[in-house]
């Protein structure tokens, strides 16, 4: 069964678990069609500012082409002039273009081309030179080539010399070394991965440098491994899978970001723009895809983990709420537990004005008004107890009955009949200790003189069958007692243990005190209880009352009587081992003299 604290509890975190879920989805949503669209969008600028930079860097190559390319001598084909201004060009501006010397040359229209006095070479028949003689292109861009003269990898920016026709006389060249380009692409890093540029066939011709491949894709160390001899359209025998459009789209001259599947399964994002002033060059960077989208996963990340702290809180009040509820109501709820099991000295500490508190308020008044009740009733019965004993006394007169007994006792000892004179003293005492001028509390040397009286009347009446005997401190003759609490539990065990017994009976009294308590021990050797009876008799002096006449009404008499004045603490209990005799134990508290009783 579910407390109410539990239903509580259950109801709050499956209501906070829905809101949160759903809040988390519709975030999650927003950020996946904002987030992710955005970080595209950027990357695609970024790389889109990086192709617009080279492409004025090369803008820069071809302007110093330009100015070269109107120089009087130039446009004369006046070698001696040239040569020496060529030779100035390479010193001052070969760093420019990443070669460490002859990076300028010029040629005529037949191919011849000087570079320095060691290095003439021939390039009549080469693709860009005959482009660029033939077309009415302001420069032309080559493909990546090796050099004649170091053989290093180049690309050549041609741009032809015209003279003052328009006409076509000659070639300034300026040849870039591809490590100034790989330099420039390997500066453009994205989310740890370096960029590539492609010529016009597809074919990825920049280096990526070796010390950062453990911080590349697996794209990036495949160029590292093989540079200037991948092609995007032959990707695929590598694994890679989608490179084939994405270079179709490149050479188009197009800007975009695709997705790839890498070697590994996992996937990655292609993302390329056309470099402005080259010959369908276009720059490119693979990124995998976790690392791309990494910052919407972690701001992701972060919403759940906000969310899951936001619920754990609201789980932690939610029990600090429920707790002030059912606190209070716990608390109730024991009270009136213990008013159940009859303590009705309780009251409850509530404070505040809201529901709970009114119906403490409301349970402090039950209990008032029962205590009040049953003392009303309690005192009732007690009142109706005495004028019954005052019924009683006037029936019997004390003084007459005292009297007559006295004559009787005076005409026994005339007739020497003194037997008879000693029961007549006996139940003399009987009646005077019984009556007690209607006191309830008596002191122990009363009580023990009652019993006394009444064991020499039975042991005159059963003569040898029955013995008996007291023992106690008789310091305690002057502690005060409730009358009449022993002689029925002795009558008790003469009626129904010894007197349905053949054999000898015997009845032993003892009272000792203990600490505050004083135990009185009634043991007997009759025929004892059986089991059965045994259990209802302890049953029924347990709940109390003195409605049980058909099991022995003295014992609960006088249980009920020690329990009305003292409390459920103290009555009488019952031990017995049927053919072997009763025990019967009455527990009461230390009532000295001068000690006040209601």
């Amino acid at each position: 069964m579910k407390t109410l604290r539990a239903k509580i509890l259950t109801c709050f975190i499956i209501s906070i678990t829905i809101t949160l879920s759903l809040l988390l989805y519709l975030v999650n949503r927003q950020i996946q069609d904002i987030n992710i669209p955005l970080t595209k969008n950027l990357s695609q600028q970024i790389i889109d500012a990086k192709a617009e930079e080279i492409g004025a860097w090369l803008r820069e190559r071809i302007s110093e082409l330009r100015v070269i390319s109107i120089n009087e001598d130039f446009i004369n084909m006046d070698m001696d002039k040239a040569k020496p201004y060529i030779r100035n060009l390479n010193k001052r501006l070969s760093n420019e273009y990443g070669n460490e010397s002859e990076t300028f040359a010029f040629s005529d229209l037949d191919g011849n081309a000087w570079i320095s006095d060691d290095t003439t070479i021939h390039i009549k028949n080469r693709e860009y030179f005959v482009k660029a003689i033939n077309s009415d292109k302001e420069f032309v861009v080559s493909n990546p080539i090796i050099s004649k003269t170091d053989s290093a990898p180049i690309v050549i920016v041609i741009y032809p010399i015209r003279n003052a026709d328009g006409k076509v006389v000659g070639t300034i060249h300026g040849a870039i070394n591809l490590s100034k380009l790989s330099q420039i692409s390997s500066n453009i890093k994205m989310h740890g991965s370096n960029a590539w540029i492609t010529d016009s066939r597809g074919n990825i011709f920049t280096d990526v440098p070796k010390d950062n491949v453990k911080d590349m894709s697996d794209f990036d160390t495949l160029i590292s491994e093989n540079t200037g001899k991948i092609n995007i359209f032959k990707m695929s025998k590598y694994g890679y899978k989608g490179f084939e459009s994405v270079g179709k789209k490149m050479l188009n001259g197009q800007s975009g970001i695709d997705k790839i599947i890498k070697p590994d399964g996992k996937g990655g994002i292609v993302i390329y723009s056309p470099i402005p002033y080259s010959d369908g060059w276009s720059l490119g960077i693979t990124i995998p895809e976790e690392k791309m989208y990494a910052d919407t996963n972690r701001l992701i990340h972060l919403i759940i983990i906000f969310s899951i702290i936001l619920l754990l809180v609201s789980i932690l009040i939610s029990l600090i709420f429920t707790s002030s509820i059912v606190k209070p109501v716990r608390k109730l709820q024991m009270l009136m537990k213990r008013v159940e099991n009859g303590d009705l000295n309780i009251h409850y500490d509530g404070k505040g004005h809201d529901e709970i508190a009114q119906l403490g308020y409301s349970f402090n008044s039950m209990v008032d008004e029962i205590r009040n009740l049953i003392d009303k009733v309690y005192s009732q019965q007690k009142e109706k107890r005495k004028a019954e004993l005052k019924v009683l006394e006037s029936q019997i007169n004390p003084h007459f009955l005292y009297n007559t007994l006295d004559t009787i006792q005076w005409k026994a000892i005339e007739h020497d009949a003194y037997d008879a004179a000693d029961m007549i003293t006996a139940l003399s005492n009987l009646f005077r200790i019984s009556l007690s001028k209607g006191k309830e509390i008596i002191t122990f040397g009363e009580e023990i003189e009652h019993v006394k009286s009444y064991l020499f009347i039975q042991q005159e009446r059963f003569k040898d069958k029955l013995k008996y005997s007291i023992n106690y401190d008789e310091s305690l003759n002057n502690f005060k007692v409730l009358k009449l609490i022993i002689q029925p539990i002795v009558e008790n065990a003469i009626n129904h243990g010894i007197k349905t017994k053949r054999e000898n009976g015997f009845i032993n009294i003892s009272i000792e005190k203990k600490e505050n308590d004083i135990y009185i021990y009634v043991k007997d050797n009759g025929m004892g209880i059986e089991e059965g009876r045994l259990k209802l008799i302890k049953s029924c002096l347990k709940k109390g009352g003195t409605e049980y006449e058909d099991i022995g009404y003295g014992i609960f008499n006088v249980n009920e009587r020690i329990q009305l004045q003292f409390g459920k603490n103290y009555g009488v209990d019952i031990d017995s081992i049927y053919g072997f005799g009763t025990k019967a134990t009455i527990k009461i508290p230390v009532i000295k003299e001068g000690d006040l009783l209601c």
